[in-house]
């Protein structure tokens, strides 16, 4: 657990996909860190990241149209889906944050 929040925190990003064998296995995110460590954290930083973590993550097909984005994550309460390709392996992570960049950039023009 303390690699994976030093690395949240060293790399400023909001979460952590966990993959084996390059396919999405786990999603840790800040607010995994909050609400399942919360001030406890410390003294469960030998602990693994996958007693934490969300296990079988929700995820997109790279090429998926925006909206399908949307409606994941607005059902699932998600704020990061991981982006798979068509077998299954993990190329990325979209969050809120990148879908409201491209929106405002996207209504400037």
């Amino acid at each position: 657990m303390r690699d994976v929040l030093a690395m949240l925190v060293e790399r400023g990003i909001g979460c952590v996909v966990v993959s084996e064998a390059g396919k999405p296995v786990g999603v840790f995110s800040e607010r995994d860190a909050l609400v399942k460590l919360g001030a406890n954290a410390a003294a469960l930083g030998d602990r693994p990241v996958s007693e934490f973590m969300t296990s079988a993550p929700v995820t997109l097909e790279v090429g998926a149209k925006l909206a399908f984005a949307l409606q994941r994550m607005d059902v699932g309460g998600y704020r990061h889906l991981p982006i798979v390709d068509d077998a299954g392996t993990l190329t990325g992570v979209i969050s809120v944050r990148d879908i409201l960049k491209y929106l405002a950039n996207k209504l400037a023009n």
